[in-house]
């Protein structure tokens, strides 16, 4: 009898386990969806528009802002994101390389993502900081 019971607690663990797993979304999975609009100033904004994103295991990942003015310069496109920390670090913006470094290269902060496995959508927020220019980004990805 008690074996049975091992057995049966077993089984009802590994079924727990299986639906935690279910309840998020496959790693390294481009996300489509939409980044909203934030605006600091007519030269500080991101306009709504439609977005990607991918976290990759190995503290990199990226995001797609369709619109965005940082210091007057236009920084429209995909941005890489080097995490330091689990709520920050690195954003790199590669194809602005007539741009100062201050705009190529800023930090981000206060990352936070959350899962809700009822609408199977991931929202995303951080600050985006540049030189007299903090950014805050939200999006919202559909999962599969």
């Amino acid at each position: 009898m008690r074996k049975i019971v091992l057995g049966f607690l077993c089984l009802a663990a590994v079924g727990t386990t299986a639906a935690a797993r279910a309840d998020t979304y496959p790693p390294t999975t481009e996300l489509i969806g939409e980044v909203s609009q934030s605006v600091v100033s007519n030269q500080c904004y991101i306009v709504r528009g439609d977005s990607q994103f991918l976290r990759y295991a190995n503290h990199k990942g990226f995001i797609t802002i369709p619109e965005m003015t940082v210091a007057g310069y236009q920084l429209n496109g995909r941005i890489t994101l080097s995490f330091s920390s689990a709520t920050g670090g690195t954003v790199l913006t590669n194809y602005a390389t007539d741009y100062p470094t201050t705009i190529q290269t800023a930090s981000f902060t206060n990352y936070n993502q959350t899962y809700n496995a009822n609408a199977k959508s991931l929202n995303v927020r951080f600050k985006l900081v540049f030189p007299n220019c903090t950014l805050p980004v939200t999006a919202v990805f559909a999962t599969p």
